[in-house]
């Protein structure tokens, strides 16, 4: 999908680069440009702004993230916010939810509860706030 894309209930494919807007959810393999989906939407690699109501899932996020329940992928580089954020790898840049977890984070956490798996024992785990830097 290429250029300005708007369906009802779902989008289903490859590649979707521009402006691709939802019902529900979408789901494909890379995802560039602005991506709305009232529900979800998953997929491979995320670049740009991606909002969705209840989650966004896959494996690169980068840019902006914004899911309503959860945001769970690999790696985030940029902006995440979500009630409860999870990433697997490696999350670099800002991490706003109730609760943020990942194994290694060069960049800021902000949350009720807020989980950094390479910090030192007593900084692992964190509320308000949980830092690191490479």
């Amino acid at each position: 999908f290429t250029g300005i894309n708007i369906s009802g209930l779902g989008q289903g494919g490859h590649d979707f680069t521009g402006i691709n807007m939802v019902g529900l959810g979408m789901g494909g393999h890379d995802f560039t440009g602005i991506n709305v989906a009232g529900f979800g939407m998953g997929g491979h690699d995320f670049t740009g702004v991606n909002i969705a109501g209840l989650g966004i899932g896959g494996r690169e996020i980068t840019g902006l993230g914004i899911g309503g329940a959860a945001i769970c992928c690999e790696r985030f580089t940029g902006l995440g916010i979500g009630a409860v954020q999870h990433v697997r790898d490696r999350m670099t840049g800002l991490s706003i939810g109730i609760f943020n977890s990942t194994e290694h984070l060069n960049g800021v956490q902000i949350g009720l509860l807020n989980y950094v798996e390479d910090n030192p024992s007593w900084f692992k785990i964190l509320p308000i706030f949980n830092c690191h830097f490479d």
